[in-house]
């Protein structure tokens, strides 16, 4: 046994052994994932600054490799459930209620740094990635904003798998943390028939103010390009 933990010691000091190590971690950041179907649960958990913790909901994705996903999302009112539906494609953001006759359309679901968050290397050179965690076994790649922190497992895919919405008084202390983790993630395919845009009434409301904001912003692209997608919508429900 002694015999065995020496020759142990050797091979871990030996500097061959060191840059195998090395050359496959670096092999692993810089490798880019291929995009597939998944299915992931998630609970959504409330957190005060008091140490009071209540769980207000949980949420189901399905997500194609293609990039479109649609989301079954119930969060807790008053202790009832409140049922909303999200639905990501060419077509744009769309999201509904259970009891509600109408869908909600807000910008595009074209996403140009979609593909990129596939690679650990482009989520390590981001001037917002703050650390590097682990979370369902995946290795995940934090991004922060003031409002936000972002957990990226690019194995997974280019979506978060994991979201922190920080919220803070006016003294700047953070009040309350709620976080959306998954708790399961399952690769197998997922059937187009559910990406079917709902037959209800568009309620472009939400996309006109942010064609508003574009303009206002100087963002002449972004807002001759919601203009576009408005009028196609229009155009395919005639």
């Amino acid at each position: 046994m002694k015999k065995l933990r020496i020759i142990f010691v050797l091979f871990t000091l030996c500097p061959g052994s060191v840059a195998l190590a090395q050359y496959a971690k670096r092999s692993a950041i810089e490798k880019t994932y291929p995009a597939r179907d998944y299915i992931m649960q998630q609970t959504e958990t409330r957190y005060l600054a008091d140490g009071s913790v209540k769980s207000i909901g949980y949420k189901t994705s399905w997500v194609k490799a293609s990039g479109e996903i649609k989301t079954v999302a119930v969060r807790f009112k008053d202790d009832k459930p409140i049922v909303s539906y999200g639905l990501g494609n060419e077509n744009g953001q769309f999201w509904y209620k259970a009891n509600e006759a109408k869908i909600y359309l807000s910008g595009t679901h074209n996403d140009p740094w979609r593909d990129n968050r596939r690679s650990p290397q482009y989520l390590l050179t981001s001037p917002q990635y703050i650390r590097t965690d682990k979370v369902l076994g995946y290795t995940a790649y934090v991004t922060k904003t003031p409002a936000f922190e972002l957990y990226f497992a690019p194995e997974v895919g280019p979506n978060p798998i994991k979201t922190v919405s920080i919220v803070k008084n006016s003294k700047d202390e953070i009040v309350e943390r709620v976080v959306l983790e998954p708790v399961k993630i399952e690769f197998s395919p997922v059937l187009q028939e559910m990406f079917a845009t709902p037959n209800l009434p568009i309620d472009f409301s939400e996309i006109e103010q942010e064609i508003t904001q574009a303009e206002t912003d100087g963002n002449r692209n972004i807002a001759e390009h919601l203009k576009g997608l408005v009028a196609s919508l229009k155009q395919k429900r005639q």
